[in-house]
C-alpha cells in the first residue's frame, strides 16, 4: 500500500492538499488556514487586505489567495497601499513637528 505524503498544510484533508484553480475554502475552512477567528476574518475583507468573494451570501476565499496573504511577498499583496502609508507617516511627521513647536513655545 503506497504511503500517502505527508503535509503541513491543515486543510488538506478538504482538497486532496493541491493547490489548483478550483481550490476554494469556505469561511471556516479558511478560518483555520489563517488560525484566526471569523471577526478578524471579516475585518481583513473589508480593509481590503484580504481577497475573498462572495457565493449567495456566503465567503470563500481561493487558497492561493490565503497563501499570500501569509507570505506578504509584497506589501501590496496584502492590500496594503504604500502611497496611503507614505502620505499617513508623513501628515504625523507634521502633527508631531507642530506639537513639538507648539509646546516648546509655552515654555
Amino acid at each position: 500500500m503506497p504511503k500517502e505524503k505527508e503535509t503541513n498544510d491543515p486543510l488538506s484533508q478538504y482538497s486532496g492538499g493541491e493547490d489548483g484553480p478550483d481550490d476554494v475554502l469556505d469561511l471556516e475552512e479558511a478560518v483555520a488556514f489563517l488560525k484566526t477567528t471569523k471577526p478578524t476574518m471579516y475585518r481583513w475583507v473589508g480593509m481590503g487586505g484580504l481577497k475573498g468573494f462572495k457565493v449567495g451570501r456566503q465567503w470563500r476565499f481561493y487558497r492561493s489567495d490565503l497563501r499570500k496573504f501569509l507570505e506578504y511577498e509584497d506589501p501590496t499583496a496584502a492590500g496594503i497601499d504604500l502611497e496611503a502609508v507614505a502620505s499617513a507617516v508623513r501628515d504625523l511627521d507634521e502633527r508631531i513637528r507642530k506639537a513639538k513647536a507648539s509646546h516648546s513655545k509655552g515654555d
